[in-house]
């Protein structure tokens, strides 16, 4: 097993568990952020609208869950963009016989659909999600624009929770199918055929 190898696939975990990692991270720590800050009932000095004070320590949540989310779309980023070079590694280093040629190019498109879906969110979906929570907050005076901006709001976060579910299972694959990665088999020299007396 050449050193190379080694470290290839070494790395490849390496970025693999982090972006599937933080990823698992977020989605248990949600549910904790949300009942942490209603516990402690925090409030939201910038959006102190009356119309808003039962939904202050949502907004408090929601403030705290969108700064992790960005940071999220930073780490996944990160390894999207390293496991790029660390696949096309593995495609000169592993054995591409039989099924592991499938196999790898199954996860050359699971990692696509990943970065497609990643892309999205942070340049599309993520700033349209923002921009309609701040216009539901900004008219929290009035019920009619603020309800409309709400309902899209709603819409568009479980979309974004869709999008993170689906995400986490082409990762969940990517790990299935890195699992019987072997490298390429070294080709022996032939032994020299003995000739009769």
């Amino acid at each position: 097993m050449s050193l190379a190898y080694q470290a290839v696939q070494i790395l490849y975990w390496l970025v693999l568990s982090v972006w599937l990692g933080s990823m698992v991270f977020l989605a248990a720590g949600a549910p904790a952020i949300f009942r942490a800050v209603k516990d402690l009932d925090a409030r939201s000095g910038k959006h102190s609208d009356p119309a808003l004070d039962e939904e202050q320590t949502t907004i408090v949540a929601g403030g705290v869950m969108g700064s992790l989310l960005n940071r999220l779309t930073q780490i996944q980023l990160i390894c999207a963009s390293a496991m790029l070079p660390l696949m096309l590694g593995q495609i000169l280093l592993i054995d591409l016989t039989s099924t592991n040629r499938t196999a790898a190019m199954v996860r050359a498109v699971l990692w696509l659909f990943a970065v497609i879906i990643l892309i999205y969110e942070w340049r599309i979906h993520h700033p349209r999600t923002w921009a309609l929570r701040q216009k539901y907050l900004d008219n929290a005076d009035d019920p009619e624009v603020s309800a409309q901006a709400r309902e899209q709001f709603d819409r568009e976060q479980r979309h974004g929770e869709q999008l993170f579910q689906i995400t986490v299972f082409i990762l969940i694959g990517l790990v299935v199918l890195s699992a019987n990665i072997q490298p390429r088999p070294r080709v022996s020299a032939a032994s020299p055929v003995e000739t009769g007396q």
